[in-house]
């Protein structure tokens, strides 16, 4: 077994201080394209809602505007606490 040579394999993945950098690249991705799609939902909903609205109680776009406003406020009011509280 002497003069046997060992050829070095190519490498096949990226070094490793490249793959947390990735991985956190792709956490990132799908975080936004959940958030994205949540978001787009909910702001169908929220003109579903403003259709029947303006048909059943009357409101018209200003009336619904200053609504959806304060209840978008109290959402991040009450949310940025809630968010900062421990859990226990």
């Amino acid at each position: 077994m002497t003069g046997t040579r060992y050829t070095r394999l190519p490498q096949l993945h990226p070094p490793l201080p490249n793959r947390p950098i990735a991985a956190f690249r792709v956490g990132c991705f799908r975080s936004f394209s959940f958030s994205y799609t949540t978001n787009y939902l909910d702001l169908t909903g929220v003109t579903y809602a403003a259709i029947g609205m303006a048909r059943g109680l009357g409101f018209d776009d200003s009336v619904f505007g200053v609504g959806s406003g304060a209840f978008f406020l109290s959402y991040v009011a009450l949310q940025i606490p809630a968010d900062s509280m421990p859990a226990g």
